[in-house]
């Protein structure tokens, strides 16, 4: 994300909007939020800190989104066929089948 920005930066374009990054997990984006709860945590990762440390800067922002709306699960995991067929068109992709049964015509 930090690059992304950084890249727009140099090619001379400003960012209109805070970037926003989506998490599934109320209570990492609860830490992010709330600098309370980040005194019980002693164990959390080098890069937990970062992100938090960039929220705080104002950077971007974390916000929570449920599971079944998370777009990375959808093109990371299984899905069942309708959820695909979902995905696929929100993405504008069709099925383009072709008709394979036939015969071979000889000339």
């Amino acid at each position: 994300m930090l690059w992304v920005i950084s890249l727009f930066g140099e090619l001379g374009h400003t960012m209109n909007a805070q970037p926003v990054i989506y998490c599934d997990n109320l209570g990492a984006t609860s830490l992010n939020v709330n600098p309370v709860f980040h005194s019980r945590m002693k164990n959390i990762a080098l890069a937990y800190h970062f992100v938090r440390e960039q929220v705080q800067k104002g950077t971007f922002r974390v916000s929570y989104v449920s599971t079944k709306d998370q777009h990375a699960d959808r093109l990371t995991k299984p899905l069942p066929r309708t959820k695909f067929d979902y995905v696929m068109s929100k993405l504008h992709l069709f099925y383009r089948s072709s008709n394979l049964r036939g015969n071979v015509i000889d000339k």
